[in-house]
């Protein structure tokens, strides 16, 4: 497959899948809101790996462990890793999400995921089956996700969602029956007055009940789309 290199910011260089996976504003939003986990953190589906060097580059982390299914992406991940100088610090690793049994427990400090948000037979299916597999719950649903999160992140440690709003429940309940309780709930909108198009949702492990909901986010800072808001320029600086 033909590469692409995106210049990410001033510290990043991205090699991507031409007609694969491709990095998006859902992955720089979550990366900014789980911007102050400190110390070892996981990224459960890490795809090229951007959230985790990010993290890495921007934020408190130490360490992060890229997990992913697609060997052609576990190569990726280690590509882009070594190409930022970030191998010392970045692991990529193959392992499917559904065998909890292969997940240490409570090995990391945070945890991290874009999961897929579609659920089966939603939608016209991609032709790809890396898009395919990214963008549905062909190999791992929410649940999955939320399992493999909990067991692997110590109590007390924070997981970090990006997510469908339409879904919300769905992620709420599967975050729930994971001991993973909701502390921090934020809905991002493509403008003022637009419906939300994301969530992003922090949980904590065996925390007692209760959470925020934080402002709602814009992306853009006009009807047209054209301009970024004010919060999502201060996301680009902050990432950079």
């Amino acid at each position: 497959m033909e590469l692409i290199k995106t210049r990410v910011n001033r510290r990043l260089v991205l090699s991507e899948y031409s007609g694969g996976i491709r990095f998006g504003t859902d992955a720089l939003l979550l990366a900014h809101f789980a911007l102050s986990a400190p110390g070892r953190g996981m990224d459960l589906g890490a795809g090229s790996g951007i959230i985790g060097f990010l993290l890495l580059t921007s934020g408190r982390a130490s360490h992060i462990d890229g997990i992913e299914l697609q060997p052609d992406y576990v190569d990726l991940c280690r590509k882009n890793a070594s190409e930022n100088g970030l191998e010392a610090r970045y692991t990529a690793v193959c392992r499917d999400i559904r065998d909890l049994h292969s997940f240490p427990e409570e090995e990391y400090d945070f945890c991290v995921s874009n999961p897929p948000y579609l659920p089966l037979g939603c939608g016209k299916e991609n032709a790809s089956e890396p898009l395919n597999i990214a963008r549905r719950e062909v190999k791992c649903d929410i649940l999955s996700v939320c399992a493999a999160a909990s067991r692997s992140v110590r109590s007390g440690g924070s997981v970090f969602v990006v997510f469908r709003p339409d879904r919300l429940a769905a992620l709420l309940s599967a975050l729930r029956a994971s001991a993973l309780e909701p502390k921090r709930i934020r809905t991002v909108c493509p403008s003022s007055g637009r419906k939300p198009s994301l969530v992003l949702v922090e949980a904590i492990k065996n925390a007692p009940r209760g959470n925020v909901s934080e402002e709602q986010f814009c992306i853009y800072g006009d009807s047209s789309h054209r301009d970024y808001s004010e919060g999502m320029k201060n996301i680009y600086n902050e990432l950079s």
